[in-house]
């Protein structure tokens, strides 16, 4: 007989909105010193669709490394299924994300072929995760 964890949802979902929490709070300072030193002046529509172009670049920089952080995290917390929990996550993270581009009314930008490079590479830092916390755990096994 096999002892079967239960499905730990609440660590994923806190681990997902605070993620894009994350994500989103870090462009802010990014956007910031950009209209006050770089460009100041300029109107908010200017602005944002500075933010626009601006913000994939800097999440496709950054993301990888927080996804691959967090998901190890998780992964090491729940101790079983590290794929699906890696995939679950980036899922819950990216849902969270088109649910609030959905309410701005701005779905054609979710939908860009560069926003895709950046679902990927976040992909990957969460499968990167998830793989090094199985192999953390098969060496704690051994030992």
């Amino acid at each position: 007989m096999t002892s079967h964890k239960a499905f730990n949802w609440q660590l994923l979902i806190m681990a997902g909105l605070g993620t894009y929490v994350f994500l989103i709070a870090i462009t802010i300072p990014y956007m910031w010193f950009y209209g006050q030193f770089t460009d100041p002046g300029q109107e908010m529509p200017y602005y944002s669709e500075r933010a626009n172009q601006m913000i994939p670049p800097l999440i496709f920089c950054l993301a990888p490394f927080v996804m691959y952080i967090v998901s190890r995290w998780l992964c090491e917390r729940v101790g079983q299924q590290f794929y699906l929990y890696a995939c679950l996550y980036f899922l819950t993270q990216e849902v969270a994300d088109g649910l609030l581009v959905a309410f701005s009314g701005n779905l054609a930008t979710f939908y860009q072929p560069s926003i895709f490079v950046v679902y990927a590479a976040k992909l990957l830092g969460a499968i990167a995760g998830a793989y090094f916390a199985s192999k953390a755990q098969q060496l704690n096994n051994a030992r």
